[in-house]
């Protein structure tokens, strides 16, 4: 396995675990490590210019290392959500991705619609044509929305709906008007 320099700590870490991050005008590679710690300034709105090698664990301050060390370290997944939980919703709403049940996306080309809470709708800001992704964990799609209405809750009943949705149209093939 071939092993690349993070810019983030100068330590050496497997390729694949590299993530390629903007800095400036260029980009650096960092390990996944460093890639929280840098998620963490941005989260709580610390805002520099980071120089090779300032995201190594002995040259941050002290209460993100012992996020690193108590919590990192052991967990990774869990740390992310604990910490950068808000961040990474931010940007799941921002790419329209959509947490469903995997039944949702298997019986996709059968019944192509997906039932939504108007108030978690109204977040993604959904428009006709925009890319959706539903995501099942391992399992995701990626879909056109063709298109999107609130319909009431006793004309949903007989899909097991009870209250008003807003039903989103995802159909396989999408012809755009």
């Amino acid at each position: 396995m071939k092993k690349v320099c993070c810019a983030g700590c100068r330590e050496s870490f497997d390729a694949d675990t590299m993530t390629d991050v903007a800095r400036g005008d260029e980009n650096v590679l960092l390990c996944p490590r460093c890639v929280f710690v840098l998620a963490l300034y941005i989260s709580n709105g610390i805002k520099r210019d980071f120089e090779y090698g300032s995201l190594h664990p002995s040259v941050i301050n002290s209460k993100y290392r012992k996020i690193l060390e108590n919590e990192f370290y052991k967990n990774p997944h869990e740390a992310y959500k604990k910490y950068l939980g808000k961040m990474i919703e931010d940007q799941e709403i921002k790419r329209r991705i959509i947490h469903v049940s995997e039944d949702v996306i298997l019986n996709l080309g059968k019944f192509p619609f997906v039932f939504v809470a108007p108030k978690e709708a109204a977040k993604y800001n959904f428009a006709q044509g925009a890319n959706v992704t539903l995501d099942a964990g391992d399992l995701k799609i990626t879909r056109k929305l063709y298109g999107f209405r609130n319909i009431a809750g006793r004309y949903l009943r007989k899909y097991g709906q009870s209250s008003t949705r807003t039903v989103l149209f995802l159909p396989e093939v999408y012809d755009a008007v």
